[in-house]
C-alpha cells in the first residue's frame, strides 16, 4: 500500500508519520529529498541565485586528517530559503529546477518498494502539486487551526514572527472538498483533524491494510 500523508506547514505531519510507521510502513520524507535536490542540481541553483546562497566546508585530508585548502561548496538552505520565501518569483524559479529531479526521484524510489510489496508513506506538504498523489492508494491531508499552526512553527523552527509569516503566506494550500468532485485521480482522499481524529484515523487504515475495512473514516 502507498499511503499519502500531507497538510499545511507544521500541520502535524511528521508526528502522524511517527505513528504510521508503527505500522510497519517505510516514510519517505519528501523533505529529506528536496534537501538532497539541492546537491543533484547544486550547479543550477548556484548559477540561477549565485554564490552567496552558498558555504563552504573544508575537507580533511583522508590520511592525515588534517584540514587542507580544499573545501566542500554546499548551498546553505538557511540562505536559498530567506530568498524564495521573499519573492514569490524566486520560489517559482527554484521549484523550477528541483522539483522534476524531485519526482524521478520519487517515482523510482516507490517503483522499489512496490517491488518489495512494501507498505509506504509519502510525507510531502507539496502532494498534490508535485503529482505524488498518483502514485498513492490512499491520502490523508491534516487540518490544524491556522494559529495554533503559527505557534507551532515558532517554537519549532525559530524564525522568528516575520519570517513563520512570510512563509505561511507563501505555502501552496491543498485542494478543497469541492474541488475533489473533479478529481481524476484514483487514490481516495481524507481530510483529518490532526488534534482530535487522527488515533481513529490510524485504527481505520490499520484496518483498512489488513482487510477489515474497504476505506477509513472520515
Amino acid at each position: 500500500m502507498i499511503l499519502g500523508i500531507t497538510g499545511p506547514y507544521c500541520s502535524g505531519k511528521n508526528t502522524f508519520s511517527d505513528r504510521i510507521s508503527s505500522l510497519g510502513f517505510e516514510i519517505l520524507d519528501v523533505d529529506h529529498v528536496g534537501h538532497l535536490s539541492l546537491e543533484g542540481k547544486k550547479e543550477e541553483i548556484i548559477k540561477a541565485f549565485g554564490s552567496e546562497i552558498t558555504e563552504a566546508f573544508p575537507l580533511p585530508d583522508p590520511l592525515s586528517g588534517s584540514l587542507p585548502h580544499k573545501k566542500d561548496i554546499r548551498i546553505s538552505r538557511k540562505k536559498l530559503a530567506k530568498i524564495v520565501f521573499s519573492d514569490s518569483r524566486k520560489l517559482q524559479q527554484l521549484e523550477a529546477i528541483v522539483h522534476p529531479w524531485m519526482k524521478q526521484y520519487i517515482k523510482e524510489y516507490v517503483h522499489k518498494a512496490k517491488n518489495k510489496n512494501k507498505h509506504l508513506a509519502i510525507n510531502a506538504a507539496l502532494l498534490f502539486f508535485l503529482e505524488l498523489d498518483q502514485h498513492c492508494d490512499l491520502v490523508v491531508i491534516l487540518r490544524v487551526n491556522k494559529l495554533l499552526r503559527f505557534f507551532r512553527a515558532l517554537a519549532r523552527d525559530k524564525l522568528g514572527i516575520l519570517q513563520t509569516r512570510k512563509r505561511m503566506k507563501h505555502e501552496k494550500k491543498n485542494p478543497s472538498k469541492k474541488s475533489f468532485k473533479y478529481y481524476k485521480n484514483s487514490a481516495e482522499i481524507h481530510y483529518v483533524s490532526n488534534t482530535k481524529e487522527s488515533k481513529r484515523c490510524l485504527q481505520s487504515i490499520e484496518g483498512y491494510i489488513h482487510g477489515e475495512l474497504h476505506t477509513p473514516k472520515q
